[in-house]
């Protein structure tokens, strides 16, 4: 977004057309099913498809630090000891399957617990987020900045675990980081050459 309002998208001879998702899975799922060529999304999607047998390749680092946060309410923040309190709690993640749920799981992994130990509830990236955080309807959140600095900055929300910093990156991955990037299947860069380049 920054990029195409800056008009740097246009000084390199390219007409795009942003789609926002909700969620890193969506915006996946959408190149898959060949709705977009590119995505910005995270950097894990293209080591998961290539699990899953399908090529995707990241053109453009975008970020070594993850950027994404555990949130609790207040209440929840007060008792708050490890990631092994995450048993049983409602989580809020931008989209099931995207990095932010990725990085719950991780959490989980941590403290001995499967996937399932937590209810992952898709909320998006955005007003619906905040929204859903203020309501209550969720004891914790994985998500990304504006959702956490606007939730923090009232009050809503109290930062566990911030992988915003180098410490929070060491803490949860262990050091550096692939995190956003830009990622296209290889048939479309092959493609599409110079469009690949100028992006």
């Amino acid at each position: 977004t920054i990029a195409e309002r800056q008009g740097y998208f246009k000084a390199e001879g390219l007409d795009i057309e942003i789609l926002d998702f909700p969620g890193g899975a969506r915006a996946l799922q959408a190149l898959v099913g060949g709705s977009v060529d590119i995505v910005s999304g995270a950097y894990e999607h293209t080591i998961t498809q290539q699990a899953k047998g399908q090529a995707i390749e990241a053109l453009v680092l975008q970020g070594r630090y993850s950027g994404i946060v555990l949130a609790l309410t207040k209440a929840k923040a007060a008792t708050w000891k490890s990631p092994a309190d995450l048993n049983g709690m409602k989580v809020g993640v931008t989209a099931p399957g995207s990095s932010t749920n990725m990085f719950v799981n991780i959490l989980l992994a941590k403290a001995g617990l499967k996937p399932d130990a937590a209810s992952i509830i898709g909320v998006g990236a955005g007003a619906g987020a905040v929204a859903i955080m203020k309501r209550g309807e969720i004891d914790a959140m994985s998500n990304l900045d504006p959702v956490i600095s606007q939730l923090e900055s009232d009050g809503t929300i109290v930062p566990v675990i911030d992988t915003r910093t180098e410490k929070g990156m060491q803490d949860v991955y262990g050091g550096a980081y692939a995190a956003g990037c830009i990622y296209a299947p290889p048939e479309f860069v092959q493609k599409n050459p110079r469009t690949t380049q100028a992006i």
